[in-house]
């Protein structure tokens, strides 16, 4: 599937060298990074991102993969994910693993699940997701009390506006800290209230893979695989 993808990325250019380096590609300083931004920037190096709606017979669904083959990469996210922040973080997280040179030649990367968690090559991609979201890898917001989602959703709204940080990443990161999820996924219905990050992801697909580079077959199969349908493509005369 990702070699089919490939198969229709026009270009490679390698990502920016470090966390600090893909903050000022993205334009940090004037727009916090986000699941559109950050797509593009894939898109444009020659990296297409997709969504893995259907598995494989006799295969496993992990998180999130990351492919290389001959200097090229692809990204393969898997975990139905509904909010914007939530599927950029995982993106950046194999992101990480690429530019961190956590990859053999023609190998690949799969997390079984993606957490924050202290797991030296899983730790580093972690760290440099949210370095890239945030400008701080260590960064671990707190509370001195617990917040409902709607006093989450709020300070969250505040916060990203003054340390220009997606709301979306705020809202994660404290409660990652808290170890309280339930409340970030209510928060982020409240952020994102029209949420539906593999829309994003499948939109880019569509309008960023030269698809006259394909057979009618294996379009057909990337289409399938990934939850679209043949009438969504652009013309491929």
């Amino acid at each position: 599937m990702t070699e089919i993808a490939l198969e229709g990325t026009v270009g490679m250019n390698p990502f920016p060298e470090n966390a600090a380096a893909m903050r000022e590609a993205l334009d940090a300083g004037n727009h916090p990074p986000d699941l559109e931004r950050v797509l593009e920037l894939c898109w444009n190096c020659g990296v297409p991102v997709l969504y893995l709606q259907e598995t494989p017979p006799k295969s496993s669904k992990p998180h999130a993969m990351i492919f290389r083959k001959e200097g090229r990469y692809a990204i393969l996210l898997s975990r139905k994910l509904k909010h914007s922040a939530q599927a950029v973080f995982d993106i950046l997280h194999e992101v990480g693993h690429s530019v961190l040179g956590h990859l053999p030649e023609n190998g690949a990367r799969v997390d079984q699940d993606i957490k924050l968690k202290p797991e030296n090559q899983e730790e580093d991609a972690n760290g440099f997701a949210v370095e890239v979201l945030t400008g701080n890898p260590h960064l671990r917001l707190k509370s001195d009390r617990w917040l409902n989602a709607e006093q989450l959703a709020n300070a969250a709204l505040s916060i990203g506006e003054r340390l220009r940080i997606d709301p979306g990443v705020v809202a994660l990161n404290y409660s990652w800290n808290a170890q309280f999820m339930p409340v970030a996924m209510a928060s982020l219905n409240i952020i994102e209230p029209n949420a539906d990050a593999v829309r994003t992801i499948r939109h880019y697909l569509l309008e960023r893979l030269d698809w006259k580079r394909l057979t009618e077959e294996n379009a057909e199969y990337l289409i399938r695989m990934t939850g679209g349908n043949m009438d969504d493509l652009p013309c491929r005369q």
